[in-house]
């Protein structure tokens, strides 16, 4: 695939690769709370400005090295994952920033579609952290194990390459890797030996949050992706399920970090499930819920979609170097007016 280095970044000449149905189907189910084939989902935290359905904010940060403001999303259209979308000459945008008024023309926006991430060197952009928590329980039945691990294999490889991941596997205990952007690391992780025994649901969670929030800098996506079957059984420190979901739902909103999870079988513990993804608490989450394992790819799926479907937008930083900011993203016409197609609200 050639590469160009527009003033959108590093983009290529991707042929095929606009959004296809099944796309399309994970952004229904992401955000209108409907999954194809089945499996329900809760709709991600939805935003203030409810006119505009073009782009979810899923968090906003000053960039110190490059002096912008990333805002990070994901497109609820496919037009908006497409890179030609943002070549038009109109694009721009207004910063509202303290008292003061900017405007910015779209030569000075940096626009960065992670599914166009797929090229040979993507890998040093690292856009997006997300830590990968598996459930290694022995309720899960030992005809199953295999296909489990070979579904998350496939979701790993399939991710794009401006990521950096980390596994954590629980069971008993917890046990946490490092950061990564070689994926082969991961998937060669996911099959060290390990005892399929109890529980430590809520350990591994807060292990994997706590780490993301520690591993934020220059990083404005992080994502906790969690797949479990049922319920805490041998947490250690977080034994208390109301003290667990406190802390950890303070920790994810404060941080900013996307929650994704899978639940599987009807064991699993939909209360608390559905309460670490809560959007009325301020979550941004996606629960998927499922009952038979053979829908586990077909589950991963849908979070995979959310990750290739998030575009980054780097801004010109105008205003103070901290404090609130409202972005209007929109196209400007050939007599001056500004058509506004999304607003963001971002503190930095």
């Amino acid at each position: 695939m050639d590469l160009r280095f527009s003033k959108y970044g590093f983009q290529g000449r991707l042929g095929g690769w606009l959004v296809r149905s099944a796309c399309l189907g994970a952004l229904a189910a992401l955000w209108l709370g409907v999954i194809p084939g089945g499996a329900g989902v809760r709709p991600a935290h939805a935003q203030g400005q409810a006119s505009y359905k073009a782009l979810q904010k899923i968090g906003c940060y000053y960039h110190a090295g490059d002096k912008r403001l990333w805002v990070a999303t994901i497109a609820l259209d496919k037009k908006y994952v497409d890179p030609n979308f943002y070549e038009e000459e109109a694009l721009s945008a207004i910063i509202r920033a303290g008292d003061q008024k900017f405007n910015i023309d779209g030569k000075d926006i940096l626009v960065h579609p992670m599914a166009s991430f797929d090229f040979p060197g993507a890998n040093k952009y690292q856009f997006m952290k997300y830590s990968l928590v598996i459930d290694y329980s022995s309720s899960i039945p030992a005809g199953t194990q295999a296909d489990v691990l070979n579904s998350i294999d496939e979701f790993i490889t399939r991710l794009p390459l401006a990521i950096e991941g980390q596994l954590i596997r629980f069971s008993d205990k917890v046990e946490k890797f490092p950061f990564t952007s070689k994926k082969s690391d991961i998937q060669i992780q996911l099959r060290q030996p390990i005892a399929y025994g109890m529980t430590a649901l809520h350990d591994a969670l807060m292990e994997a949050a706590t780490s993301l929030a520690q591993n934020k800098a220059n990083t404005p996506v992080r994502v906790l992706v969690l797949f479990t079957d049922g319920f805490d059984t041998s947490s250690q420190t977080y034994k208390d399920r109301t003290n667990f979901i406190s802390s950890f739902v303070d920790l994810v909103k404060s941080e900013g970090i996307v929650v994704a999870v899978i639940g599987v079988t009807k064991e699993r513990d939909d209360a608390l499930l559905n309460s670490i993804t809560d959007r009325s608490r301020g979550v941004i989450g996606l629960y998927v819920p499922i009952e038979d394992f053979d829908k586990l790819r077909a589950a991963f799926t849908q979070i995979e979609n959310m990750f290739k479907n998030t575009v980054i937008f780097r801004f010109p930083k105008r205003g103070p170097d901290r404090g609130r900011a409202e972005i209007s993203l929109g196209m400007r016409t050939k007599g001056g007016s500004f058509n506004t197609f999304q607003v963001f609200e971002c503190e930095y």
